[in-house]
């Protein structure tokens, strides 16, 4: 039922803006990839256990929309309101970095990136989140904040578990392992 909710009242259909789900049922022009990745992701999962791949048009015009709006560097912008998506806008968006080295605004849509990935196989699904976390970690441990630090190690942990998962790269596990190190370093006794 959320899922449907998601994809069938919160997506624009059509028109320049086709795939952005909008934030909330009260911001409707707005649209923020963090929470659309966390969206997409359960979809995604319920996809991947079931078979049942009926959402994944939708699914996927969700991510395109933000592909279609990431920067060079693999990231996004923080909140991104339709009164600012102007062709011009959307054309700079894409071919400039977004310079938002930030996992509270950026992990959970590369993370989203990257199990659509394992499901249709889109080569710019796989690129764009590689970029994406790759640019996060190229300044790790001086990520922008948004709430906290731990909040911003957290965020990192699932999406590098993708990354991994998908690249089976030794510098990406060796990523995941150093975010959950400096986690711990954080726990009370």
């Amino acid at each position: 039922n959320l899922s449907g909710f998601i994809f069938d009242k919160m997506q624009i259909k059509s028109g320049k803006f086709a795939g952005m789900l909008r934030w909330t049922e009260s911001a409707w022009c707005t649209v923020y990839g963090d929470d659309t990745g966390r969206a997409v992701i359960s979809t995604l999962f319920y996809m991947m256990y079931t078979k049942d791949m009926r959402k994944m048009t939708q699914v996927e015009a969700a991510l395109d929309f933000l592909i279609g709006i990431t920067g060079t560097d693999g990231l996004m912008e923080h909140g991104v309101h339709v009164s600012e998506l102007t062709d011009e806008n959307i054309k700079q968006m894409h071919s400039n970095p977004s310079n938002q080295y930030c996992a509270h605004r950026n992990a959970y849509n590369r993370a989203a990136l990257l199990l659509a990935y394992q499901l249709n196989h889109k080569e710019i699904y796989k690129d764009t989140a590689v970029k994406g976390l790759s640019t996060i970690m190229g300044v790790y441990p001086e990520t922008m904040r948004a709430i906290s630090e731990t909040e911003e190690l957290c965020r990192l942990i699932f999406p590098l578990s993708c990354l991994y998962q998908v690249t089976r790269d030794e510098t990406h596990k060796k990523w995941l392992y150093d975010v959950c190190e400096r986690l711990e370093n954080y726990r009370h006794k």
